[in-house]
């Protein structure tokens, strides 16, 4: 127990260092990005993040800093799991989130708008995973793009503030208890987005 002790008070300072560095990364979407969905959205949505309709999800150019942000990524979870930038992922999942109830409002329903939101997430993971020339690569991202699914499901309306800032304890939980339904696939493809990592390290 002691020795238990002991080695928590001694690299806690290390993982507190390593959370503030990695709540403190903003990811930047430097020109318009086109996600082509498989079926039509319930109705168009616009504003200064998003032009949705049809099938075309567009999200808009944005700037993340320390005052506005957009997009953190995936915080305390790995950004590049076996060569693939998950945070590609988060690039369209944070600002939809941000307006998830007014995406709602013309969809219909925050729960449903919300899964919406999750499959997209999970399925520009699991293309990105799909795309890779290595079997390792292309089961292991597979694997990681359902359990991230899984996660943001799992703690619904909570994702967007506890699986964010404690994911590690989450995915535990996810893989002891299993996820909260299969994701489906609704993305028929999308342009590789241009982005930068413009705060944090």
């Amino acid at each position: 127990m002691n020795a238990a002790l002991a080695a928590t008070f001694k690299y806690l300072p290390k993982v507190i260092e390593y959370a503030k560095a990695d709540l403190g990364k903003r990811y930047s979407l430097l020109e318009d990005w086109e996600i082509r969905l498989k079926e039509d959205v319930p109705a168009p949505y616009s504003s200064e993040k998003f032009d949705i309709h049809g099938r075309i999800v567009r999200v808009l150019r944005y700037i993340s800093d320390a005052d506005h942000a957009t997009c953190d990524g995936n915080t305390l979870v790995p950004e590049e799991v076996l060569g693939i930038p998950t945070e590609i992922g988060s690039l369209f999942h944070d600002p939809a989130y941000d307006e998830i109830e007014s995406i709602a409002a013309a969809f219909g329903s925050v729960a449903k708008t919300r899964k919406w939101a999750d499959t997209i997430y999970g399925n520009i993971l699991l293309q990105l995973a799909r795309r890779q020339s290595g079997r390792v690569a292309r089961i292991g991202g597979t694997a990681w793009a359902h359990v991230s699914y899984a996660g943001v499901r799992v703690l619904g309306g909570l994702a967007h503030w506890a699986y964010r800032v404690f994911g590690v304890a989450v995915l535990a939980v996810l893989l002891g208890g299993g996820c909260s339904g299969c994701m489906s696939d609704i993305v028929d493809s999308f342009d590789d987005p241009v982005y930068e990592q413009t705060e944090g390290e």
